[in-house]
């Protein structure tokens, strides 16, 4: 293996291991040292490739970010026109729907996101803030066909306080009621959103 595949390999690990440790622990808790021995690397690979910890966590995230929100981008862009709200919602929302019901990768990634968003880590506020755009644009355009009682600003308001909901409960945070036994989480919120995406604007007076 030539000295750049090996430089790739390791990077591709720190990466890696990033990744593995934010499924377990918020950000702010997770050392250099943790990272460099998940990896398999010396603790100067970390700065050698990526400049510092915070870079390295940074470029995990968005990675993560990154495939979420291509998945979202093209499961909206599938859809039919006159798609109704609840199939536009549970492609929205598919990855926060697969942690709430516990599927597969997809369900750990929303989790590992939500917990970092809510440990109030900065790198992950900024990195939203930056990967955000395209999926809204995508997305709040089907939302306008299907709400048109809704003026831009208040669908706006609508995205992002579905989107913080979402991110509490797919971290673990649960319901702060118990749904009693063969309850449905995911379809429950579900139906939440939806309710909550029809509703009256509120009065402008």
């Amino acid at each position: 293996m030539t000295e750049t595949a090996r430089g790739g390999a390791t990077r591709e690990r720190l990466l890696q291991a990033v990744e593995s440790l934010l499924a377990e622990r918020a950000e702010h808790e997770i050392t250099v040292r943790d990272i460099t021995t998940a990896a398999g690397a010396n603790v100067a690979s970390v700065a050698y490739h990526f400049g510092s910890r915070d870079a390295l966590v940074t470029e995990a995230l968005r990675r993560v970010i990154a495939r979420i929100t291509e998945h979202r981008r093209a499961a909206i862009e599938a859809l039919p026109p006159g798609t109704d709200l609840e199939t536009l919602v549970r492609a929205w929302l598919a990855p926060a729907l697969a942690a709430l019901s516990g599927r597969g990768d997809e369900g750990d990634e929303w989790r590992m996101l939500a917990r970092t968003f809510l440990s109030a880590s900065p790198l992950l506020g900024n990195l939203a803030a930056e990967m955000r755009p395209e999926v809204e644009r995508t997305l709040v355009r089907r939302l306008e066909e299907l709400l048109p009682h809704l003026g831009p600003e208040e669908l706006a308001w609508r995205h992002a306080a579905t989107l913080g909901l979402a991110g509490f409960l797919g971290s673990g945070g649960g319901f702060p009621i118990a749904l009693g036994p063969g309850a449905k989480p995911d379809e429950r919120f579900v139906a939440f959103v939806v309710g909550a995406l029809s509703a009256p604007a509120g009065d402008k007076r």
